[in-house]
């Protein structure tokens, strides 16, 4: 990633924290549109798993400017994702979840620079996290 998607990326957390119940919302109503049965995967508990979701993914995206902590984390939250029944396909699948809650929290704020800033950087937490996986757990159901 250039300096200057790494800007953006930074500079636009505190607005993710600022508003995590929105993000967090967002998030979770377009990623279960389109992968419903993920649910059963998922905690009950609506108001912790939110906070998880926005404490951890604003977590690793502030540690991008040192990339030797961002793999350490990404591939902890891998394994972490893999013992919680996480396949290969919600990689895949959680991107436009996550640019669809990125963009209700940022308005304005969501332009074509930031966009693509937030989409390398989403494949670079995918890569990593899946690195931290062991890989050979995560078989594709599509062959």
């Amino acid at each position: 990633m250039t300096n200057e998607e790494v800007d953006h990326i930074i500079g636009t957390l505190p607005e993710i924290g600022a508003n995590a119940d929105l993000f967090a919302e967002t998030f979770y109503e377009r990623f279960f549109e389109q992968w419903p049965e993920t649910r059963d995967l998922l905690s009950r508990d609506v108001a912790g798993r939110n906070r998880t979701l926005v404490d951890e993914f604003i977590g690793l995206a502030s540690l991008i400017p040192d990339l030797d902590a961002f793999v350490a984390r990404a591939h902890e939250l891998g394994a972490r994702h893999r013992a919680q029944g996480a396949a290969r396909e919600h990689y895949m699948l959680i991107e436009p979840a996550i640019m669809s809650a990125l963009a209700a929290v940022l308005g304005d704020r969501w332009c074509g620079a930031t966009a693509h800033a937030w989409h390398r950087l989403h494949q670079l937490m995918a890569e990593t996290m899946l690195e931290g996986s062991t890989g050979a757990a995560f078989v594709s159901r599509k062959r």
